[in-house]
């Protein structure tokens, strides 16, 4: 529902000046990447600003969504990473695969009736480990491209993806007691940023 309501913020809205700097900060971190990394990366991106008060980036597609809130409270280092991450979504076809492990995850929560877990449970479980396989993936890709940057002499580098997770999720995942947050999707990717992404990012 949160997801059909961005969408339909995204389609709506009324572009602005202040939105459209916006996107052209975010359409020059795309170029930015496409110039610099050594990767395929696909020709056509979309970009919309949306207006919430939540520190949010989604990619649908071609399409990538970014929250004003998000451009106010991240710096320029910060951003690229997150457009990293963004881009690694859209290069592998992330969310229609994720539409089709939707529909799988369905069928599977299904059949595994004989289960004491109600169902909800069981898809929603089903849902959120594929969810995290693929941001993972994502984060993957994005150290990769931004160790890339810093060889080359840029000025980023993968530890950029955890500044901006703090700073998202208003937490630092690097001063936290493991205990509360071991199972935590946001907790796990920081630490596996922090402890080091391979260079083969497939499954």
């Amino acid at each position: 529902m949160k997801l059909f309501l961005v969408i339909l913020l995204s389609l709506t809205s009324i572009s602005t000046g202040f939105a459209q700097s916006g996107s052209d900060r975010v359409r020059s971190k795309i170029e930015f990447i496409k110039r610099n990394v050594d990767f395929g990366f696909r020709r056509f991106y979309q970009v919309k600003i949306i207006d919430t008060d939540e520190a949010n980036a989604f990619s649908l597609g071609t399409l990538t969504l970014v929250s004003q809130k998000m451009l106010d409270i991240l710096d320029d280092n910060e951003l690229l990473a997150v457009i990293a991450h963004e881009m690694a979504h859209r290069e592998k076809y992330h969310i229609f695969s994720r539409s089709g492990m939707i529909v799988g995850g369905a069928i599977a929560a299904l059949l595994d009736w004989h289960s004491d877990i109600p169902y909800s449970e069981r898809l929603s479980g089903f849902n959120e480990d594929y969810q995290l396989e693929q941001e993972l993936q994502a984060d993957c890709y994005a150290y990769n491209w931004l160790l890339q940057l810093k060889k080359k002499g840029f000025a980023f580098e993968p530890a950029d993806l955890n500044r901006a997770t703090t700073k998202i999720f208003g937490i630092d995942f690097g001063d936290v007691d493991p205990t509360y947050f071991e199972d935590n999707p946001a907790y796990i990717r920081f630490q596996k940023v922090k402890q080091g992404h391979s260079k083969s990012c497939e499954n």
